[in-house]
């Protein structure tokens, strides 16, 4: 008969998971440092991206070497990366948001072509919490707006554009 799980275990990942997620992680650090790389050469990495990206594609690098040798970690690892990957976004668009122009506009519409690819990653690699980090990351993007749209501490009030920029984020 099967053992029954308690409601705190999770499901451990099966070696095929790990290693196609040992493979999306690698593939991630090459998509990251190929576009960092593309935008440094024409110019257009803001100093968030300068950094910050590299940075990603090192947790990217670090959490495939992390899979291949701690397989048995696969959950927390995932985490480790989602939560990355979330705060790049998250750091990305409150950068592009004080540069409300080309460089600000083009670093925005690199990262959040990927926002859905996060809420995805985290539905497929996390056996439980998946929800919960969507939501947060969600949170987090809300608080900026009005951290940096609402607050009573602002110079000016938001243009058109702004705000149409904010909705198309946000939604």
């Amino acid at each position: 008969m099967a053992e029954a799980q308690s409601p705190n275990h999770q499901a451990p990942h099966d070696q095929v998971e790990t290693r196609v997620l040992f493979w999306i992680a690698i593939l991630a650090s090459v998509a990251t440092l190929s576009t960092w790389s593309y935008c440094l050469y024409l110019g257009r990495n803001t100093s968030w991206d300068l950094w910050a990206a590299p940075c990603l594609a090192a947790v990217f690098i670090g959490s495939a070497l992390a899979l291949h040798l701690m397989p048995r970690l696969t959950q927390a690892i995932a985490i480790g990366c989602l939560a990355a990957a979330s705060a790049f976004w998250l750091g990305s668009t409150y950068h592009s948001a004080h540069q409300l122009g080309e460089q600000g506009w083009l670093s925005l519409t690199a990262v959040s072509q990927f926002a859905p690819l996060l809420y995805v990653a985290a539905f497929i690699t996390l056996k439980r919490g998946a929800a919960t980090f969507s939501w947060m990351h969600y949170l987090g993007l809300l608080a900026l707006y009005g951290l940096l749209v609402h607050s009573p501490w602002r110079a000016r009030e938001p243009d058109h554009v702004t705000q149409i920029w904010w909705l198309s984020v946000i939604l």
